[in-house]
């Protein structure tokens, strides 16, 4: 079961549900975040998606929950342990900062904008199935470990990310340059 971000298409992306073997496999190249047990967001590609999880029969185990406002998507990330983001090229993404802030694990691509808020235990390189699915496995297993790590997150959101304590710094720089 499977939450979804965004699932808007980047160049040369794509997302496919396989439970091929009765083990899933993460094909991913979108945009995305998957959590436990529901999708959440919306977007170009939703239908297709729509189609191929009812298609594999999965659809007892995904819901998918449209767009939200932030108090229905706290709620959802609050039942949550997981959250995945495996662009191929991106920024920080919004949905990793948002899980981070959440208190959950973060997997996410090996990505430079990556790279400075995930350890390097939980990055993963864009399009590596296997290496997700190692990963995934791994913090679905170990709650301890998923616990610790959504800790560190919701300390570093706390810490660097938060908007109140960014816009303060950066009001200091700029006062910094003023004569």
């Amino acid at each position: 079961p499977i939450l979804l971000g965004s699932i808007i298409p980047h160049a040369g992306n794509g997302f496919t549900f396989s439970n091929a073997g009765g083990g899933w496999e993460f094909p991913v190249f979108w945009s995305v975040v998957l959590v436990v047990q529901a999708l959440l967001g919306g977007g170009a590609l939703e239908p297709a998606l729509r189609a191929q999880v009812q298609e594999l029969g999965l659809a007892p185990s995904v819901t998918f929950h449209g767009r939200l406002d932030d108090a229905g998507m706290a709620a959802v990330l609050a039942r949550c342990k997981i959250s995945v983001t495996v662009p191929a090229s991106d920024a920080a993404s919004v949905a990793m900062l948002e899980s981070m802030a959440c208190g959950l694990a973060v997997v996410a691509s090996d990505l430079p904008a990556n790279r400075q808020w995930i350890t390097p235990e939980l990055l993963v390189p864009a399009g590596d199935a296997p290496a997700l699915a190692r990963v995934l496995q791994r913090l679905a297993s170990d709650d301890a470990q998923a616990r610790q790590a959504g800790e560190r997150n919701a300390e570093r959101i706390a810490l660097d990310g938060d908007r109140k304590a960014q816009m303060d710094r950066m009001d200091r720089l700029y006062r910094e340059l003023l004569p």
